[in-house]
């Protein structure tokens, strides 16, 4: 009998896994699921960010990985097809269940070119995907999101803070945990918890 099945965040940046659903991440690293965070771009302090993203995934309990690009890149500078072509091996190298990454409608450009990408490596593949809420709300749209998959991390949402602030080359001028904690309580009001994420559920089928 196989076990759980495999979880992964493709992200844009080192820290956008642990902002914009690292309780999700931690629920499922403690329920035994192998959790992988893909990180499409190193913008700037390679060795330090490198470091850092290894300190939150082991906080959360995951496996880091990144796209090949050098000794510091940006998402913009890998073309679409390279983008997707690494989404697709990692893809078919972790064989995961689920998969998590941006809203398509996310007002940062990174974020936006990422989903796109990972929607079209999934074109053949027949798994679980999940978009995060995007994870600065006072910014224009272009379109809502409109989360229809909740979960419940009243009791991660601490871990997962302590991996958001494993990132403290942006954590330290950041007021991260604020619009973390506000998300959480507010999505957890929703659904009779005390702190919940979201996300909205583009692709499964149920048998």
């Amino acid at each position: 009998m196989s076990g759980p099945g495999a979880v992964v965040a493709i992200m844009a940046h080192p820290d956008d896994a642990e902002i914009c659903m690292g309780g999700t991440l931690v629920r499922f690293a403690a329920a035994g699921h192998p959790v992988h965070i893909v990180i499409s771009s190193l913008p700037d302090q390679p060795d330090r960010r490198r470091a850092e993203a290894a300190e939150a995934a082991r906080l959360i309990g995951a496996a880091v990985h990144w796209v090949s690009g050098g000794d510091a890149w940006q998402v913009e500078e890998l073309p679409t097809f390279r983008l997707v072509a690494e989404f697709d091996r990692l893809l078919s190298e972790l064989q995961p269940q689920r998969v998590f990454t941006h809203w398509i409608s996310d007002t940062h450009f990174d974020h936006v070119r990422v989903s796109r990408a990972v929607m079209s490596a999934m074109r053949r593949k027949d798994l679980e995907l999940y978009a995060c809420e995007p994870p600065n709300l006072t910014a224009p749209g272009a379109a809502v999101f409109e989360p229809n998959t909740f979960v419940d991390v009243t009791g991660s949402l601490d871990q997962s803070l302590a991996a958001v602030r494993a990132h403290a080359s942006q954590a330290a001028t950041r007021a991260f945990d604020a619009g973390i904690v506000a998300r959480a309580r507010f999505h957890g009001h929703r659904i009779g918890v005390q702190y919940a994420e979201a996300f909205h559920c583009v692709w499964r089928r149920l048998m």
